[in-house]
């Protein structure tokens, strides 16, 4: 098990959308504020500076670290226990659009 800075309570997150909207359209309502939720709890859990980015691939937005381009602007010293990393995943699979 994590230790408790670590976790996120998804059963609170859930409940407070729920209670601040009531069960309409919970995945909208979700697909905003995690995004904010995962950052503020990664932010607490490092101690580089961190390049957080957010893309689109298909029907899936990434929210991700990409240290490696503050080292490459020349920001911040190269470090090779600090790597790239993925924060979050939002999205959904639409049925039929497989793609490799």
């Amino acid at each position: 098990m994590l230790p408790s800075r670590y976790s996120i309570d998804y059963e609170a997150v859930l409940s407070d959308a729920r209670g601040a909207h009531g069960s309409q359209n919970i995945s909208l309502v979700l697909k905003e504020r995690l995004p904010s939720v995962w950052r503020d709890r990664y932010m607490t859990t490092i101690s580089h500076e961190a390049n957080l980015v957010r893309f689109r691939h298909h029907t899936f937005d990434y929210i991700c670290d990409v240290y490696s381009q503050l080292e490459l602007a020349g920001s911040v010293p190269f470090d090779q226990t600090i790597a790239d990393r993925v924060i979050g995943v939002l999205g959904h699979i639409i049925q039929g659009t497989a793609k490799s």
